[in-house]
C-alpha cells in the first residue's frame, strides 16, 4: 500500500512516497525493464518499489510516465530538473525528490534496525569520534546510534554524488547526531573540496526503520 511518507521530512519543496512491500516487473516503465536482466527474485522486488515510490513522486512533481533509469554508477538518472534519491530495506521502500531549482542534491537512505550493530564494522564505516559518541552512550540507545549514523552516511554519500559526481568512502564523512532533535551535521574533514556549507540532515524513526535524509540547498 502507498500511503504519504510518515516522517516528517522538511515540507516542500521536497516530494516523498513509500512502500511497505515488494512489487512486479508490471509497475515499471517500459524502458526500465532492461535494467532487471540478470537480478535476482529479491531484487527485482526492491528495485521495482523503489521505482513505484519514484513514479508516485514524480507523478505529484508533474511529470507522469517517465522512467527512472540508472547510470554507469548505478545511481538513478531523473527528468532534467528534479533531483532525487531512492532506498529500499527489508520490506520498506522509499523516494524523495525535489525540483532543482529549490535543492541541488538530496539523498535518503531507509536501514532495518536489527540489533546488535555489527560492531566488527566500525572501523570500515566510522570515524573515532562516531565510535565514541556510541561507546559513550547508553546500551539501550547504542544500536539507535549506530544505525543512524550508518544511515546519515548512506544518505550523504548519494546526497554528496549527486551534487559533486563523485563517490566518497564512509570513513570520509563525519557525522555529529542529535539524535534527541533529529538532526545531524555532515562535514567531510579529508576532502576540503567537499566541505561546502549548506549540507543537511534530519533523521527519523519508525518501528524497527530508521530514515535519513541529507540535502544540499
Amino acid at each position: 500500500m502507498l500511503y504519504r511518507l510518515q516522517y516528517p521530512i522538511p515540507s516542500l519543496p521536497f516530494y516523498s512516497a513509500s512502500h511497505n512491500k515488494p512489487c512486479t516487473p508490471d509497475i515499471l516503465h517500459p524502458d526500465e525493464h532492461r535494467l532487471l536482466h540478470g537480478a535476482s527474485a529479491k531484487r527485482i522486488g526492491e528495485f521495482c518499489a523503489g521505482r513505484y515510490c519514484a513514479h508516485q513522486v514524480l507523478e505529484r512533481l508533474g511529470y507522469k510516465d517517465v522512467s527512472v533509469l540508472k547510470n554507469l554508477h548505478g545511481a538513478p538518472i531523473w527528468p532534467a530538473g528534479i533531483v532525487g534519491s531512492i532506498s529500499h530495506s527489508k520490506e520498506m521502500s522509499i523516494a524523495v525528490a525535489a525540483r532543482s531549482a529549490n535543492i541541488q542534491a538530496i539523498g535518503v537512505d531507509i536501514q532495518y534496525c536489527e540489533p546488535p550493530f555489527p560492531g566488527q564494522t566500525f572501523t570500515a564505516l566510522l570515524r573515532p569520534q562516531e565510535i565514541r559518541t556510541i561507546l559513550d552512550t547508553p546500551a539501550e540507545l547504542a544500536d539507535q546510534y549506530a544505525y543512524s549514523i550508518f544511515a546519515a552516511k548512506e544518505s550523504a554519500l548519494k546526497c554528496i554524488y549527486g551534487a559533486s559526481g563523485h563517490w566518497l568512502e564512509f570513513t570520509d564523512i563525519l557525522i555529529d547526531l542529535n539524535l534527541t532533535d533529529g538532526w545531524f551535521l555532515l562535514s567531510i574533514p579529508s576532502k576540503r573540496a567537499f566541505n561546502v556549507p549548506g549540507w543537511l540532515g534530519r533523521v527519523y524513526f519508525d518501528g524497527a526503520y530508521v530514515v535519513t535524509v541529507t540535502w544540499l540547498k
